[in-house]
C-alpha cells in the first residue's frame, strides 16, 4: 500500500480519531501516551545536566528522541502504508512535523528535503527551547536534544542510512529560530564545531521495537 496522508493536521485528528481518551488512557494512533506540563520535561533535563553533566543528558535525551522517532515511523507506515517515492517520503517528512505540531512541540517548516544528496534542514520555533530560556534564560549551548534525536530517528527509517542530525541554531542560546541539519554520519566533519559538540553515542540499537506490541 502506497503512502497516503490526509492533508492537514486537523483532518487527520478527525478523519481517523487520531486522539481518544478511553479507560484513563490518552491515546494518539491508539499508542497511550501522557499529557504533563512542558516545563517538567525541562527541568529533568536541567537536573541531568546538572548530575550527569551536559553530554550525559544530551545523549540520553539524543537517544530517546531517535529511539520513539523510529516506532513512531513504524506506526504511520502500519497505518496509512510505505512511502515508496520521493513525493510521498516528501509527504511523510511534512506529516510527522504536523504530528509534532499536534503534541506542542512548535512549528516547523522543511527547508531542505534533499533526497539525491541526503540533506535535510528543518527550521521552526521550538517550544522546548522557549520554555527552556525562560526558566533558565540565555543558555551557552544547544538544549533540542530530543527533538534533533526525532528528526535523525526519523529519517533513518524513511532512506534507510545511519545519519545525525545536529542543532545549528537555538532559541535557547539567543535565537530567533531554532534549524536542525540531519546528514549521513559519514558526511559530518569532526572538525565542525557543532558536530563536535553535539555528537552522541548510539545507545539505542539493539533495544525491542516496540511498535508492533502497540
Amino acid at each position: 500500500m502506497s503512502f497516503r496522508a490526509p492533508p492537514s493536521i486537523v483532518q487527520k485528528v478527525l478523519r481517523f480519531k487520531s486522539i481518544q481518551i478511553k479507560d484513563g488512557k490518552f491515546l494518539l494512533w491508539n499508542t497511550p501516551g501522557n499529557v504533563f506540563p512542558l516545563f517538567s520535561t525541562v527541568y529533568l533535563n536541567r537536573i541531568m545536566e546538572k548530575n550527569l553533566g551536559i553530554k550525559e543528558a544530551m545523549t540520553f535525551f539524543y537517544e530517546q528522541g531517535r529511539y520513539q522517532a523510529k516506532n513512531v515511523y513504524k506506526i504511520i507506515t502500519q497505518n496509512f502504508g510505505y512511502a515508496k517515492t520521493i513525493t510521498d517520503k516528501k509527504k511523510l517528512l511534512q506529516f510527522n512535523t504536523g504530528q509534532g505540531e499536534l503534541a506542542g512541540w512548535g512549528k516547523w517548516e522543511w527547508k531542505v528535503i534533499d533526497f539525491k544528496n541526503n540533506l535535510f534542514i528543518l527550521s521552526g520555533y521550538s517550544t522546548y527551547a522557549e520554555e527552556y530560556r525562560k526558566i533558565f534564560g540565555i543558555q551557552k549551548h544547544q538544549v533540542d536534544h530530543f527533538g534533533r534525536g526525532s528528526c535523525a530517528g526519523f529519517i533513518e527509517e524513511v532512506i534507510g542510512i545511519k545519519v545525525f542530525c545536529v542543532e545549528t541554531s537555538c532559541m535557547a542560546t539567543g535565537k530567533k529560530k531554532c534549524e536542525f541539519m540531519i546528514k549521513p554520519v559519514e558526511e559530518w566533519n569532526d572538525k565542525d564545531s557543532n558536530y563536535k559538540a553535539q555528537r552522541t553515542k548510539d545507545i539505542v540499537s539493539g533495544i525491542k521495537d516496540i511498535s508492533k506490541s502497540l
